[in-house]
């Protein structure tokens, strides 16, 4: 594919995006759960191009998101864990630097430790909170720690994603 066509799927991708997040805000504001815009369908296509952080479920779904991502994409996954203070701090933080438009082209994905230490285990984790940065399948900078990421993790998805 010629990235000239990779933009323009890209692109339409945003679009589409764009006015099934307008439609389903407007025309299904007050319409029952199972409208036909569930809002997992929106964030599960936020998280395709970036703007929501996708939870992990496997061991399998992480390797193929990895090796599968466009060259250049920048992936940026976060080890976390139930009862963990600096976890929880930098949530929200992970969360909003998901939304943010220059780093719309970003993959944010997050695993529970919890639930899936096959996971952390692949990947040599084993402090909570961990981000790994990915590009063309391989690691290329980890951070430990919640003040860490808090201090650091906005700048180096920047330098990553460019």
């Amino acid at each position: 594919m010629t990235i000239s066509r990779h933009l323009s799927a890209h692109y339409a991708t945003l679009t589409l995006l764009s006015l099934l997040s307008a439609a389903s805000g407007f025309w299904f504001k007050d319409a029952p759960s199972n409208h036909p815009f569930p809002s997992s369908i929106l964030n599960h296509l936020k998280s395709i191009r970036g703007g929501a952080v996708h939870v992990i479920s496997s061991l399998l779904e992480i390797e193929s998101i990895i090796n599968e991502a466009p060259t250049e994409q920048l992936i940026v996954l976060d080890f976390a864990s139930n009862n963990c203070p600096p976890c929880e701090m930098i949530a929200p933080i992970y969360h909003d630097m998901s939304e943010l438009d220059e780093f719309d082209h970003v993959r944010f994905l997050k695993v529970n430790v919890s639930d899936y230490p096959d996971v952390a285990e692949k990947y040599g984790v084993d402090g909570w909170p961990t981000f790994l940065l990915f590009k063309n399948g391989e690691k290329v900078h980890e951070i430990v720690g919640g003040q860490a990421a808090k201090d650091g993790l906005y700048a180096l998805v920047a330098k990553y994603s460019n």
